[in-house]
């Protein structure tokens, strides 16, 4: 959402194609700039991280009641959380009402890259029941 002042225009240009629509937000954008544009996306994804670019930064456990409102408010479109994403919040952020979990350190840091997918795979399967 932040890196165009043309989404609006982005969005008009993708309506009749095909595809699955989404927008990612900063932790700071506030989730009122989704009013105009809900209609028109299929997924919002939400960063857990204050600062994007790279592996490792802190997840901020803020994004569990952005993922909550979103739910609430707009019940239908997936929700997305990007960065810091771990074993130890991938739960909450479920439980929240996140769809889609995008982990990158919380794999590729591990010790043991298959236990830890399955490990994850295990919890979501949990989570969802």
């Amino acid at each position: 959402y932040e890196s165009t002042e043309r989404v609006d225009q982005i969005l008009q240009r993708l309506e009749p194609l095909p595809v699955e629509v989404g927008v990612a937000l900063l932790l700071p954008t506030p989730l009122q700039v989704l009013e105009k544009l809900i209609d028109k996306l299929d997924l919002v994804q939400l960063m857990g991280i204050a600062r994007i670019g790279s592996l490792g930064h802190p997840f901020d456990p803020a994004v569990s009641e952005r993922i909550k409102f979103l739910r609430q408010r707009y019940p239908d479109v997936k929700i997305e959380v990007d960065g810091g994403v771990n074993l130890t919040n991938a739960e909450m952020l479920i439980s929240a009402g996140a769809d889609n979990l995008v982990v990158g350190s919380a794999i590729w840091q591990s010790e043991n890259v298959p236990e830890t997918i399955s490990a994850f795979k295990k919890l979501i399967n949990v989570a969802r029941r």
